[in-house]
């Protein structure tokens, strides 16, 4: 049927039927999972399984779930089926599921390192900068989330589809609040203006112009909206009308957070001073000045009962008060950043907290006890919430997501060690520069770690290995490199202390003669890479070039630094062959030549793929396509290889100037290269490492 009638309807006709077992079997078909996929998004297929009263397919829903960020329209399309493949075929169930692509795909080589942990049921996506706030409706059946890009998203949190756009703000959004019954919506912008929204209908019912608004909170009884100016005041206004009902007095420095106690008698804020202050919310006098943290204090919340006030700040500590005398009850260390969210859960058996340190941190508020720890953020976390019946916290911040998780459920942490670079050399051998300031030399076809380099304690900026793979070059953020024996991990002694200072990346030709090095004083050194003696030096225009590459014959040294040019270098002659510039090149990122030499691929912070003739030094096209900077790209045989911080990996025909396939991670991606036989690609990001089978188009299409 054209319309898609059968597959709409097939699931509940079957379960109509009493065949619970056969729609649960095509149900969870990795088959008419795609299919649906295609027809009508992910919410579609995770409809057919969520429908089936069984353990089997509600798991199986929610690992659609957890994934349906990810699996919006790719182009090319085919690529989708690829990345479905990607994010279920390493759980259980899924994995020995026939899953036929004729097309060019990426198969995982191993599970990728981003596979969120059990305690994520859904990440909302659409948000174009940071997520500064969000807020449950009171019957759970909306999320509002707001921040950096002027809009208010209104989300169905059960589907994650987002049922309405709220726009006007003309400023960063700061805070977002429900009335207790739902029917009005307050926002606060960086423009000077508080607005009253209906929900139901996006209609914008007032605006209050003031100071900047640092917070808004409604009373228990919905008969005050409490808004923050930047400047410390806090407002006590009708909501309906925003006539002003009443000004608290008195030391409140600049207030940052507020909130009111269930009972609605009392309201707390959190200031930039280091105070959290609890007052009359009647009358507007001080009942309590709470101090302990050492600088600004950020957030606020109170218990569920009204007995306890938890605060957090930038000493990276939670503290909490008993709210009728003031008194300090626990002080809960853990966090490696600023504390910018604190709550409590509906029934107060939990507090949430969060911060810069891209982490949430779950506690016990009784005994002060750590329970578990949520990562997995690619920011700074700047909210939390959690749903009125407590089963979903909503967490928020720079990476735009909107993460939906069951506080119940989860491992400790979730959160793998980041790969800055990568290379790959003869005999099988993978090695990273990872996050921890380790070196990791890797087997290429398992990942399985043979040795482990621990001489750069902040951290490695380049791996270089030469092609036959007996020599490994590690250049680290202090400057100094080191040359190893990959096998015995141990340094070569042919480099003096002197000479190996100020280095800032290297690399290998073609056959393993040369060593290119640049150092920060825009000076490139050509060594011996057996003595490390300098045979020739040349001076760059480059700002510190951090990236270098020898075309394939090895008489052409490119060096591209944070600037918009790529400098060309016969080796033999000493001179610059060709100066590589574009008017809509900006900080250029990455280098690579093609194998045969006529080609040379640039790629910028705005995610714009350059392709030269280095022969020439002519233009030869532009590839776009990634929504970001472009950190790495890498030649395989014809094809070319871009990974950004889009959290894309994609291959490309740079002949043709199309996509062949790309896959989607859930982290943003910082390198990527090719195995020695093309078959292969690695990519390195935040969240670790991953490696994709690549095959090849095994029909007739394109």
């Amino acid at each position: 049927m054209s319309d898609g009638y059968l597959q709409d309807h097939l699931i509940e006709h079957l379960m109509d039927a009493g065949r619970t077992a056969e729609a649960e079997a095509v149900a969870s078909d990795l088959r008419w999972v795609q299919t649906r996929l295609h027809q009508r998004g992910p919410t579609a297929p995770w409809r057919d399984l969520d429908g089936i009263a069984s353990p089997t397919a509600r798991a199986l829903a929610a690992d659609i779930a957890r994934a349906a960020h990810l699996l919006s329209p790719t182009n090319p399309p085919h690529a989708l089926d690829a990345i479905l493949s990607s994010r279920l075929t390493a759980l259980s169930h899924w994995d020995d599921q026939p899953h036929p692509m004729v097309h060019h795909h990426l198969t995982n080589r191993w599970p990728p390192p981003d596979l969120p942990n059990r305690s994520l049921l859904r990440a909302l996506t659409g948000s174009t900068a940071a997520v500064q706030a969000l807020a449950f409706s009171p019957d759970g059946t909306l999320l509002a989330t707001a921040g950096d890009d002027q809009c208010v998203r209104l989300w169905n949190p059960a589907t994650g589809a987002c049922q309405r756009t709220l726009v006007g703000h003309e400023g960063r959004i700061r805070a977002v609040a429900f009335s207790p019954d739902g029917t009005l919506l307050a926002t606060a912008d960086d423009d000077r203006r508080t607005r009253v929204w209906d929900p139901a209908t996006g209609v914008c019912l007032s605006i209050v112009h003031g100071r900047i608004p640092r917070a808004v909170a409604f009373s228990p009884d919905g008969m005050v909206l409490a808004d923050v100016a930047g400047d410390g005041c806090i407002w006590g206004r009708d909501p309906a009308t925003g006539t002003v009902l009443r000004r608290l007095t008195g030391p409140i420095g600049g207030v940052k957070a507020v909130a009111f106690s269930p009972d609605g008698s009392l309201l707390a804020t959190a200031g930039e001073d280091g105070w959290a202050r609890i007052w009359n919310a009647a009358t507007g006098t001080l009942r309590h000045s709470l101090t302990d943290h050492i600088s600004g204090s950020g957030a606020v919340a109170f218990s569920p009962d009204g007995r306890m006030l938890a605060t957090g700040g930038e000493d990276r500590r939670v503290r909490l008060w008993n709210t009728a005398t003031g008194a300090a009850l626990q002080t809960l260390s853990g966090h490696e950043g600023y504390v910018n969210a604190t709550m409590f859960s509906p029934d107060g058996t939990l507090l949430a907290t969060a911060g810069y340190d891209r982490s949430v941190r779950l506690w016990d508020p009784v005994t002060g006890t750590a329970l578990r720890t949520l990562s997995g953020h690619e920011g700074y976390v700047n909210t939390l919430a959690f749903s009125p019946d407590g089963t979903l916290l909503a967490i928020a911040g720079h990476d735009r997501a909107v993460r939906l998780r069951n506080p119940a459920t989860g491992t400790i942490s979730d959160e793998g060690t980041g790969v800055r670079e990568l290379a790959v050399a003869a005999g099988s051998q993978l090695v990273t520069a990872d996050d921890d300031g380790r070196v990791r030399i890797r087997d290429a076809m398992t990942g399985t770690i043979s040795h482990v380099l621990t001489d750069y304690a902040r951290g490695v900026r380049t791996v270089a290995f030469s092609p036959d793979g007996t020599s490994l070059a590690t250049v680290g953020e202090d400057g100094q490199m080191w040359v190893w024996d990959p096998s015995t991990a141990i340094p070569a002694p042919a480099f003096g202390t002197e000479s190996i200072r100020g280095i800032r990346s290297a690399a290998y030709n073609s056959d393993g003669t040369v060593l290119a090095t640049a150092d920060a004083h825009r000076t490139l050194h050509l060594r011996d890479p057996a003595t490390g003696a300098v045979w020739r030096t040349f001076t760059t225009g480059n700002r510190a070039s951090h990236t270098l590459a020898f075309s394939p014959d090895g008489r052409l040294l490119a060096a591209v630094g944070h600037d918009d040019a790529v400098w060309l270098w016969n080796i033999e002659t000493g001179n610059v062959q060709h100066t590589l510039t574009h008017d809509s090149a900006q900080s250029l990122q990455a280098v690579a030549f093609r194998a045969d030499g006529e080609m040379l691929a640039t790629a910028d912070e705005r995610g714009a793929v350059f392709l030269w003739n280095p022969t020439t030094g002519t233009l030869r096209g532009v590839l776009t396509g990634h929504e970001g900077p472009v950190g790495a790209l890498a030649f395989g045989g014809p094809w070319l290889a871009t990974a950004g911080d889009d959290a894309t990996l994609r291959i490309w025909d740079p002949d043709a100037g199309t996509v062949l396939t790309l896959m989607r991670t859930d982290s943003p991606l910082r390198c990527c290269n090719w195995s020695l036989d093309g078959r292969v690609l690695y990519a390195g990001g935040r969240r670790g490492l991953f490696a994709y089978d690549y095959h090849r188009n095994t029909g007739n299409s394109p």
